[in-house]
């Protein structure tokens, strides 16, 4: 994966009249910090044409709800989603000021990498605060209220550089999908993960179960029950040969209710209990001795 989304080289003139790239549009973009709770936004109003909505905070909480799911909106975290979107914004009712950046973008190949960056780390990441994307981001406003005029070529070059410098960061703080799954399972992200359901892993990483259901099925030819299963029996297994937990502490660690959870599952994926796997390496250590 290269450095740019599309490959054009970027034109030197500060009003970027020689741009020779896509259109990208950034229509609406704002620094914002609200000091009160509002009414719920709902996000499929108000929107005659298709935006790409980036929304990044600094301090303060929102919370986004869509049906029965509900995600708090914190420092350092983004919710990127196509509009008109089936859910709603409100500031957090502890009454927190909610201090953002938002970034609104058209165009049909805006559009178009706006969907590859959500299909690839999700509608919910985190990003570092001093990232070249939420510097961008925060600068991208000023320019606008400074001279909003300037000429269409200008812009598109200032959009096509955000987004790449978002997809850049996005790549150094989260990773996709894919290489989350891909890393070794004692890693301290996939830990967390395995001990999740499919829904609340969905959830956490910001696609709908149905998306990662697809994208799951497509890389391991397997439901993302068996998947997540799979990789739950592989940390057991490291555990019980690398620490001196308890098997029931490996259970609580790796999401199950009771020890007995763990042993059935463990026998069936390994052909023994948890607890004959351990003896088993203590008898093959003690002998190599």
């Amino acid at each position: 994966m290269g450095k740019s989304a599309i490959s054009v080289n970027l034109p030197k003139h500060p009003e970027a009249d020689n741009w020779d790239g896509p259109y990208f549009r950034p229509f609406f973009s704002e620094e914002f910090t609200h000091r009160k709770p509002y009414p719920v936004h709902q996000l499929s109003l108000n929107t005659l044409d298709a935006e790409g909505c980036w929304i990044y905070t600094f301090s303060g909480f929102g919370i986004y709800r869509c049906g029965n799911q509900k995600r708090v909106l914190g420092p350092g975290q983004v919710i990127a989603f196509r509009s008109p979107d089936r859910g709603s914004l409100h500031v957090d009712v502890k009454g927190l000021p909610w201090h953002t950046v938002n970034i609104h973008v058209a165009g049909e190949q805006a559009l178009a990498m706006f969907d590859f960056l959500i299909n690839e780390y999700g509608m919910f990441h985190e990003l570092p605060q001093d990232c070249a994307a939420v510097e961008l981001a925060r600068r991208i406003p000023r320019l606008i209220a400074k001279q909003p005029y300037r000429s269409a070529h200008f812009w598109s070059k200032v959009t096509f550089e955000w987004l790449n410098a978002w997809w850049e960061c996005a790549q150094k703080s989260c990773g996709p999908l894919s290489r989350v799954l891909r890393e070794a399972p004692h890693t301290s992200r996939l830990i967390g993960l395995a001990a999740n359901n499919v829904k609340s892993l969905a959830e956490q990483l910001g696609y709908s179960r149905s998306h990662l259901s697809r994208k799951l099925k497509w890389q391991w030819h397997n439901s993302p029950g068996l998947v997540l299963r799979n990789v739950r029996m592989k940390e057991a297994a490291r555990l019980l040969r690398m620490s001196d937990f308890s098997i029931a502490e490996i259970a609580g660690k790796l999401g199950f209710a009771a020890a007995s959870g763990l042993t059935r599952a463990f026998k069936k994926a390994h052909g023994m209990g948890p607890r004959e796997y351990r003896e088993k390496l203590k008898t093959h250590r003690r002998r190599r001795r």
